[in-house]
């Protein structure tokens, strides 16, 4: 991100227009807002000429020109209006400031949901570059310091503008030379904001860095708190933490060094003007003559109301720094655009028997060199059960991650139903597609609602609200294929139950049963299994797996599992080496084949029995 001191005049200009349009959103509470704060202001500068004139009464009375008694009653009338003066000034400033906070709360709640919706719309690609603390800092943090920047800001800007002007007329039309004589220092001390100005910006950029760092490596460790333990790595953890938050320190103490120079600078700004003021505003009263007692106490009333606008002045421009800076790195996410573009959803679902065909399908992860697939070329028929078998690191998540979109491919076509899949409404492919992860994730609420995540989400696009006797219904069936309701009398509350942050209150096994049942709840014209089965016993696969041969029936199924006992269930077997396609066939046609499934049979046969006898 660009510091304000090397921005391009259009990346500025951009800003402002982006930050105008966001102001316009909720334009009337800024303007009624502002408008209060005028009216606060309007009221404010009435007192010092009430001030003036009650002095110059006592004056008057003091030299004899008017008699005590009349100039008593005078200055009572003037005390009067001093406080109901103050008094509305003060409900003025309520006001403007409900309304003024109000809108920026608003602009707030729209902005985080605006960047949210785009975070939503990104691919995995985008965030296997952007550590997820940093988007989340993003998103709750720096949204925060937009606010602020929009209520506090606003309400400075337009208070400080306003005091200035209004201050300054008054002050001319009561002695002119000696207004000009108060902003005589102004112009060194605005070059020197300036210059403060831009080190501010540079330093709150690399403190919301730092602090996205720090975010991140917190998230890292309360979600790896496992293997933390497990492997008793705590004080190396707690000493990457330290560093990452000394780093975080480093960055805001240069940040307040340069904000701590800044507010003696705003002082010394009114300090200076005041100075000037009493030496020959007392000269103009004392030797000169040009001023009045009453006028010399009006004058410095205005200088006293220019003291806190501009020692604000200096809040405001660490506001506008750290706000700026914050709504940079908002702007960059909402301005990347999914690498996944695809047609706005039709009527019909053009998915309607499951035939997949790859051809020629090359895909590379960013920031590799060796393709993840390779030239893969294959047809899967409607209704088949086929498995997907390799070594470690062969491609078989890669593949399965390319049918629903999760990724695109650099070059090849994938094709359902005789249509590319770059050419199917992601909202219908996604929906034809039940895809349960060898590592599922569950949300934070009960089993229930992580079962029915998917079929209440498509009902809502449906624009129609669920039908509950059905959705009961096909919660059941679900974990019974999945094998889950024989552990529902293990669970207090049963479909109730709340599984914790990523489903921490149940076993591996069920988690993943639970994924599956998910899977299986909005009847998907293609399952996929990413090994999603692995931490549950060989019979209870083979069980679900029978199962799903009935309950998925004349629908398609893939299956990526390394137990070869599963595979020789189903009708084929897609072995993948290296990223490429190397052998296919059922499992009695691999094994009489004598290739690279029949060796890694041959090696977890072996490696099982080495096992039984320790």
């Amino acid at each position: 991100m660009s510091s304000a001191a090397t921005l391009e005049p259009e990346t500025s200009q951009s800003r402002l227009g982006r930050l105008a349009g966001y102001l316009r959103e909720n334009w009337i509470g800024f303007a009624v807002g502002s408008l209060f704060v005028l009216v606060t202001q309007y009221l404010a500068f009435a007192i010092p000429k009430q001030l003036g004139a009650a002095v110059q009464l006592l004056k008057n009375a003091d030299d004899g020109r008017i008699e005590l008694a009349v100039a008593r009653d005078s200055v009572i009338e003037h005390a009067l209006i001093i406080i109901c003066l103050a008094v509305g000034a003060a409900i003025t400033r309520i006001c403007s400031r409900i309304l003024i906070f109000n809108a920026a709360r608003q602009t707030e709640y729209q902005l985080r949901n605006q960047l949210f919706a785009r975070l939503s719309i990104l691919s995995p690609r985008y965030y296997a570059s952007i550590p997820t603390g940093d988007l989340t800092s993003r998103v709750i943090n720096d949204t925060n310091y937009v606010r602020l920047l929009f209520g506090i800001g606003i309400l400075h800007i337009t208070n400080t503008s306003f005091v200035y002007l209004m201050a300054m007329a008054n002050m001319i039309d009561l002695d002119p030379s000696l207004a000009v004589l108060c902003l005589v220092p102004y112009p060194l001390f605005l070059f020197i904001v300036q210059m403060l100005a831009r080190k501010i910006h540079t330093y709150t950029t690399a403190m919301q860095e730092k602090l996205a760092d720090l975010s991140a490596e917190c998230q890292e460790h309360l979600s790896g708190i496992a293997v933390v333990k497990a492997y008793a790595v705590e004080p190396q953890r707690e000493a990457r933490f330290w560093r990452k938050s000394e780093e975080y320190v480093e960055a805001g103490l240069d940040q307040t060094k340069v904000r701590t120079f800044l507010m003696p600078v705003m002082q010394s700004m009114g300090s200076v003007g005041a100075l000037l003021v009493l030496y020959f505003g007392a000269r103009a009263v004392i030797v000169d003559g040009s001023l009045d007692t009453g006028q010399f106490i009006e004058f410095s009333g205005y200088v006293a109301l220019l003291s806190w606008p501009t020692i604000a002045m200096g809040w405001v421009i660490s506001v506008w720094q750290r706000g700026t800076a914050a709504f940079d790195r908002i702007t960059e996410v909402i301005d990347s655009q999914p690498d996944i573009a695809a047609p706005e959803p039709g009527e019909q679902n053009p998915i309607q028997e499951g035939k997949i065909h790859f051809e020629h399908v090359t895909f590379t992860y960013p920031g590799e060199e060796k393709p993840a697939l390779d030239d893969v070329t294959f047809d899967i028929s409607a209704g088949a059960k086929v498995g997907i078998v390799g070594r470690s690191g062969s491609g078989k998540t890669t593949l399965v991650n390319l049918i629903p979109r999760l990724f695109d491919v650099d070059s090849g076509t994938i094709a359902i139903d005789g249509t590319p899949v770059q050419d199917i409404p992601l909202v219908h492919l996604r929906e034809a597609i039940g895809y349960a992860p060898q590592e599922p994730f569950l949300f934070s609420t009960t089993l229930e609602k992580n079962i029915r995540l998917g079929y209440d989400a498509r009902a809502a696009l449906s624009g129609r609200a669920p039908d509950e006797s059905e959705a009961t219904a096909a919660v059941d069936q679900a974990m019974d294929s999945s094998q889950f309701s024989q552990d529902m009398d293990a669970l207090p509350n049963g479909l109730e139950t709340m599984v914790g942050e990523r489903g921490i209150t149940l076993s591996g096994g069920q988690k993943q049963r639970v994924a599956l049942a998910r899977a299986l709840m909005t009847r998907p014209t293609i399952l996929i299994l990413d090994d999603s089965l692995s931490s549950v016993d060989v019979e209870t696969e083979k069980e679900i797996l029978e199962r799903l041969d009935r309950e998925m029936a004349g629908r398609t199924t893939l299956v990526v599992s390394h137990r070869f006992s599963v595979l020789e269930l189903l009708d084929e077997v897609l072995v993948l080496d290296s990223g490429q396609l190397v052998e296919r066939g059922s499992h009695r046609e691999l094994m009489e084949l004598g290739g690279v499934y029949s060796r890694m049979v041959e090696q977890q046969r072996l490696t099982e029995e080495v096992e039984s006898l320790e």
